[in-house]
């Protein structure tokens, strides 16, 4: 259990430790330090504790950073551009300062989109709009003040965010010959790539990305975001081959285990519950898979996602055994805590501790819409079988168990 205790402690804190060094260093502008740990991570292809990527996490680190400014924080905006304008002065090969610039013009361009601001009343547009934006801006400025609304905030938000995409796109293709050699240069395409109306560009991204890194796990991480395809089961086809094309592409050195790897991305972010139900996956392929990664890195997160994910596709036996090799309940590889002992009951064939688990897990989830339901019901305005307007799908994922 020692053992165990301690991978989990070196997963967790060496995520913790990287982001504090990275942004402590960027803050003080010591690009000799930031641009010498990039180095490492980028030829030495180091890896983190779980096994990941360590360049992957490095680059986190600065979106970390950058998500945690409003649209409006002027000055520390500034600050941050500045230090990256600098990080290429004193190393104009480095591709990281380049690639960074991208992600804070895009987490700007997020914050403007999502009206995060500290004060909206005087939030504006730090860069400059197209003249019929401006027009429009001014008019709903003059509305603004008749109505006492704040329509004007949120139009200036909305030109603003397209203006920065303009500049993003432009941008990019300045920078592109001069950042291929780095990985992250992909995964930063696909992420900028994978909401537009154009599927080519996110395909296109993918496929040179893998030409050129096939063994950078992160492309086909990112990769599987791309939408491809309006038909969700052609959608599902796509990301299986995404996994099949990651574990044959780094066979020579990881196995199968990248299979396993993008099946956990696969099932995160498409919000899938049940991976045997609802992805072409090859269920006892991924159980070796999984055995494979965990085998290398034994660590507590993965151990504990990978029990989640057999937990939610049904498989008991296979949950148990994981679980016999998780202690206790650790916060930080959970979503909660009621998701732990719903999958913890499930493993050990208790369906009734199961059920409670994830009825309580359901309820603080949707506190609100219970909170709703039980206020008409004393209303006497809900009836036994009335029809409630939620999604039963993506509101209420049906019990694994039956």
């Amino acid at each position: 259990l020692s053992i165990l205790n301690a991978a989990h402690a070196d997963e967790i804190n060496e995520r913790n430790k990287l982001n504090e060094k990275i942004r402590t260093l960027y803050l003080k502008k010591d690009f000799n330090s930031l641009n010498s740990m990039y180095l490492n991570a980028l030829n030495n292809k180091t890896k983190a504790a779980s096994g990941t990527m360590l360049l992957w996490h490095y680059y986190q680190a600065f979106n970390e950073y950058y998500a945690t400014l409003y649209a409006d924080q002027t000055q520390a905006w500034k600050n941050a551009e500045q230090g990256l304008q600098r990080w290429q002065k004193q190393y104009p090969q480095s591709a990281a300062p380049k690639i960074l610039q991208v992600r804070l013009l895009s987490a700007k361009a997020d914050a403007y989109g999502k009206e995060e601001f500290l004060n909206a009343a005087t939030a504006t547009c730090d860069i400059k709009l197209p003249a019929t934006d401006n027009i429009s801006n001014t008019l709903f400025s003059i509305l603004d003040k008749v109505s006492g609304e704040k329509n004007n905030a949120s139009l200036n938000a909305t030109n603003c965010y397209f203006a920065y995409q303009d500049l993003i796109e432009k941008y990019m293709q300045q920078i592109a010959p001069s950042v291929q050699s780095d990985p992250e240069w992909f995964t930063t395409q696909l992420d900028m790539f994978k909401s537009g109306t154009d599927n080519s560009k996110c395909q296109k991204a993918f496929n040179e990305g893998v030409k050129k890194h096939p063994g950078y796990y992160n492309i086909y991480f990112h990769g599987v975001t791309c939408r491809f395809s309006e038909d969700r089961k052609k959608r599902m086809k796509m990301r299986d081959d995404i996994a099949r094309l990651a574990a044959a592409n780094t066979k020579a050195t990881n196995g199968d285990a990248l299979y396993a790897r993008v099946y956990w991305v696969i099932s995160s972010y498409s919000g899938i519950d049940n991976l045997r139900e609802e992805t072409p996956v090859d269920w006892p392929r991924m159980q070796k898979s999984i055995q494979q990664v965990l085998k290398k890195y034994p660590t507590q997160w993965n151990y504990a996602n990978f029990a989640n994910i057999s937990c939610r596709a049904g498989d008991q036996p296979f949950t148990l055994k994981l679980f016999k090799a998780i202690p206790d309940y650790q916060a930080a590889n959970w979503s909660s805590l009621d998701v732990y002992n719903e999958c913890k009951a499930f493993s050990r064939n208790d369906l009734e501790g199961y059920k409670q688990a994830y009825d309580a897990y359901n309820k603080k989830k949707y506190s609100e819409l219970f909170r709703r339901i039980e206020e008409k019901t004393k209303e006497g305005k809900l009836q036994l079988h009335q029809k409630v307007e939620i999604d039963m799908d993506t509101d209420f994922p049906p019990y694994i168990y039956k």
